[in-house]
């Protein structure tokens, strides 16, 4: 699997930055780099010795053809310091490439928004790549992006203090909204702050005091460099949504009054999510079971069943034509109806938001089923992440003729309602292939559709295009800059 962070156009295969400062000598230092795996490093160019021109600085110690040199400007407390100490990193041949660090504080060492701001915009108007540190401001992140800043560097606590991942809320919104990568630099103390940075969805960590200080910083180099690997691939498979309640991994199947349905495995979800909501009424001659076919061969990966009209007899029957054309195909939800979801063997039950709470829905639901709850606001989609909800359909984001005259939210309702909600939200109203990625880019991690398929004269092909825009956004937030 190609996995690489991508800045500016130069593609890293680590996601660790390491600095070099506070290394107890260069040996160290070196074995340290390379213990790591990293390919870039961070040199404070105010701080080398530059007057001796026979006096070996650190920079005689690095391989410049194996790693890429980040200058930056340590040390720097105003705009023009920084200007100046780029300029000299450029004249001097290293790159013109900046770690921008602009911090008045000599005893907080916290970075100056204000002062970041200004020398970002003076260092990008002077042709350079500027990579600024700064506070976890998400407001101040996003103008540095629209500035032209080709990384976000959020602190996760003070420089050199070892204190972890302190604005851990922050970082989310700031990795939520950005398309460029997300580096969390200053604090890290032990790997396992950076595995939580990148599980959270940042691209990379800059370590240096936690390794340099180190009672063997290359054996704490190679740590940080598994923990760093490790918090990637944890992202990048999805963590199990936490739930108020236990539920037991331990087999139980064969106990006395046990029946074998109520201990069938929950069902995997597969991201992107295309979701088909059911309309028998917009169907061609081939009826619903038709058309479901067809759109699960397509890629539909869930079918929820909304027949709100059909008596329990007759839904019951649908349910479990719908449960033989879908199994080992795609996930069946069957709309607010436990009984029938049940009885037919259904992969999850969806709560219309009118309908139960998703803690009263668990507890007398088996633990196998998949629990879908329909929201419509932030509030909403908060609540039913905190009761347990497996899924979030949220709604509604665009005009739709399945539903005329409901109040839509655009794609601001997305970025608002999925922001810090663990369960996986799939937008739903007014979606197709023309827009469906601007709703992954803003945060769903699906959509759910009616008429787009249902309506459509190939459902099969229709699926496969809406499946198809939804896999090239998806990818886009998978690379550098996106999140998922």
């Amino acid at each position: 699997m190609n996995d690489t962070l991508t800045i500016a156009g130069v593609e890293f295969t680590s996601r660790l930055i390491l600095g070099t400062g506070k290394y107890r000598t260069m040996d160290e230092m070196v074995e340290a780099i390379e213990a790591s795996g990293t390919e870039m490093i961070t040199v404070a160019i105010r701080r080398l010795d530059l007057d001796d021109p026979n006096s070996k600085t650190l920079l005689d110690y690095v391989d410049w053809n194996r790693y890429r040199i980040l200058p930056n400007t340590a040390g720097c407390s105003t705009p023009e310091e920084a200007l100046t100490i780029a300029r000299l990193a450029r004249s001097m041949g290293l790159s013109d490439w900046i770690k921008l660090e602009v911090i008045p504080d000599p005893k907080y060492l916290l970075p100056d928004p204000v002062g970041t701001l200004e020398a970002a915009r003076a260092l990008i108007d002077d042709g350079f790549t500027v990579l600024p540190y700064i506070h976890a401001d998400p407001v101040l992140a996003r103008r540095l992006e629209e500035m032209g800043c080709a990384t976000l560097m959020p602190l996760g606590s003070a420089i050199g203090s070892g204190q972890g991942i302190h604005t851990a809320e922050e970082i989310r919104i700031i990795i939520e909204q950005a398309n460029v990568p997300v580096v969390v630099d200053a604090g890290l103390g032990v790997p396992s702050d950076a595995a939580q940075a990148l599980e959270m969805g940042a691209d990379a960590v800059l370590v240096n005091t936690a390794i340099a200080q180190a009672n063997s910083p290359a054996l704490m180099a190679e740590a940080f460099r598994q923990g760093v690997e490790a918090g990637r691939k944890a992202f990048q498979a999805g963590r199990i949504a936490r739930r108020p309640h236990a539920s037991a991994s331990s087999p139980v199947e064969g106990l006395v009054g046990q029946s074998s349905r109520s201990m069938m495995p929950a069902p995997t979800l597969q991201f992107p999510c295309l979701c088909l909501v059911t309309d028998r009424r917009l169907c061609g001659p081939g009826g619903l079971e038709a058309a479901v076919d067809a759109a699960v061969s397509g890629g539909v990966d869930v079918v929820q069943l909304r027949e709100k009209d059909l008596p329990a007899g007759e839904l019951l029957g649908l349910a479990r034509s719908l449960r033989r054309i879908t199994r080992d195909r795609a996930a069946l939800v069957i709309n607010d109806r436990l009984d029938v979801a049940l009885a037919a063997e259904a992969d999850g039950l969806h709560l219309p938001e009118e309908s139960l709470a998703v803690r009263d829905a668990r507890a007398v639901a088996p633990p196998h089923l998949l629990l879908s709850k329909a929201v419509h606001d932030a509030s909403g989609a908060s609540l039913a992440d905190a009761d347990g909800a497996d899924m979030l359909v949220l709604g509604t984001v665009f005009e739709t003729a399945s539903k005329p005259g409901a109040q839509v939210g655009g794609i601001g309702l997305v970025r608002e309602a999925t922001r810090g909600v663990r369960a996986p939200a799939l937008a739903i109203g007014g979606i197709g292939p023309a827009n469906a990625a601007s709703v992954i880019a803003a945060g769903a991690r699906g959509v759910a559709v009616v008429s787009a398929i249902l309506a459509s004269p190939d459902p099969e092909r229709a699926a496969r295009e809406l499946k198809q825009a939804m896999m090239a956004a998806w990818k886009g937030r998978e690379g550098v800059g996106a999140r998922a």
